[in-house]
């Protein structure tokens, strides 16, 4: 009878997996915005599922079961962001969309979590919705931590790219300077979207100390070429580019 009953289980916890895993094809090829879209649905599957399957009503296994989503959204917005190829050779502007996509969707993520676990779906039979999100949103969290901080990077390079392109006489010196510390970034022992080292914390506080001296040798370049403008023709066309 103990065996029969393990083995009823274990079909029941097939069954119902197997049913999770038709309605969540979402994340393995959606992009995050349309993996946002679809959250409310999905954890509305989740706790009406949870109720059915004996496996998923243990705290644990479901708790186990949010953690793997949750990694799948990380490893999702991961491919996303590596699509066009490496992340460097990307557009800045287009990947900075990209990351706020990603950052949203761990957002709204924890929002729909907290929205189903106050629902009452007016069941006859309901198990709370109440599981350690500091277990399962841990990585999302540091993974959206990094990403900020790959942002505030491309940011700066989005805004010296510009400069670069304007051919200011004077100027090509801070922008190849920035150039150059952008490749010593790039050429770290690590994949930025992967890294769990302090190593990347670290290089991202030299960049951000990077970029804060280039910016005063901007204003001081500035400065220093307003100080020998002769006429209004020259200002005007210092403040165009």
């Amino acid at each position: 009878d103990r065996l029969r009953e393990a083995v009823a289980e274990a079909n029941d916890n097939v069954k119902h997996l197997t049913s999770l895993n038709r309605h969540f094809e979402v994340l393995y090829t959606g992009t995050p915005q349309l993996i946002s879209e679809e959250l409310s649905f999905m954890f509305s599957k989740l706790k009406i599922v949870r109720v059915m399957s004996k496996y998923l009503q243990d705290r644990t296994n479901m708790t186990g079961l949010l953690v793997k989503i949750t990694n799948q959204m990380i490893g999702r917005c991961r491919d996303y962001l590596n699509e066009s190829g490496d992340i460097w050779g990307q557009d800045p502007a287009a990947f900075i969309a990209k990351v706020e996509e990603c950052l949203q969707l761990n957002h709204q993520c924890q929002v729909q979590y907290r929205t189903t676990k106050h629902e009452r779906t007016g069941a006859l039979k309901e198990l709370p919705f109440i599981f350690d999100e500091d277990t399962i949103f841990a990585k999302f969290q540091h993974f959206s931590a990094d990403l900020r901080k790959l942002a505030e990077i491309f940011k700066a390079k989005l805004q010296f790219d510009t400069l670069a392109s304007q051919s200011i006489p004077g100027l090509d010196t801070i922008c190849e300077d920035f150039a150059s510390a952008i490749q010593v970034f790039r050429m770290r022992p690590y994949d930025p979207l992967h890294c769990t080292s302090s190593l990347f914390d670290r290089d991202c506080e030299n960049m951000r100390a990077v970029v804060t001296a280039l910016e005063l040798d901007l204003q001081e370049f500035i400065h220093e070429s307003f100080l020998q403008i002769e006429s209004t023709d020259q200002a005007l066309d210092l403040l165009g580019k």
